[in-house]
C-alpha cells in the first residue's frame, strides 16, 4: 500500500512538472499575440486636378505602425526628389498621403512601414500621360 502511494506521488510530480509551465503560461495578464507580416502598399492616384501620393501600411493586430512615401519624377532615367510624407499612429493600418499638382511623365513612389519590429517596403511606377 505505501509502495502503491509513493509510486503515485512520485508519478504525480513527474506530470507537474511537465505540465507546470503550461499552466503557469495561462494568465489573463499575459496577451500572447501571433507574429504577423506588414502588409506595404504604395501609389498615386488622382485627386481633381491634383494627384495623391500614398503608402498604406497594414498589420495582422494592432500595434504602432508607421507608414511613410517618396514620390520621385523620372528624368533621364535619373530619379528626381518631389515630395514625401509619413504618418504614425496605433492600430492595424496607417496611411500617410500628400497632394501634389504634376505634370505629365513618369513618376517612381517608394512605401515604407514599420510595426512593432517588423519592416517592409514597396514601390511602384506610375505614367502621368
Amino acid at each position: 500500500m505505501k509502495r502503491r502511494l509513493v509510486s503515485l506521488v512520485i508519478i504525480m510530480v513527474i506530470c507537474l512538472s511537465f505540465a507546470g509551465n503550461a499552466l503557469a503560461l495561462n494568465s489573463d495578464e499575459v496577451i500572447m499575440q501571433p507574429f504577423s507580416t506588414l502588409s506595404i502598399a504604395c501609389g498615386l492616384s488622382a485627386s481633381g486636378s491634383q494627384y495623391k501620393v500614398w503608402a498604406r501600411t497594414k498589420s495582422g493586430f494592432s500595434d504602432d505602425l508607421t507608414a511613410s512615401v517618396s514620390l520621385y519624377q523620372v528624368v533621364n532615367g535619373e530619379e528626381v526628389f518631389i515630395t514625401s510624407a509619413s504618418a504614425s499612429g496605433t492600430g492595424t493600418m496607417i496611411t500617410a498621403s500628400k497632394l501634389r499638382t504634376l505634370t505629365s511623365g513618369t513618376y517612381k513612389v517608394y512605401g515604407y512601414g514599420t510595426g512593432g519590429t517588423s519592416s517592409g517596403s514597396n514601390s511602384s511606377t506610375v505614367t502621368i500621360p
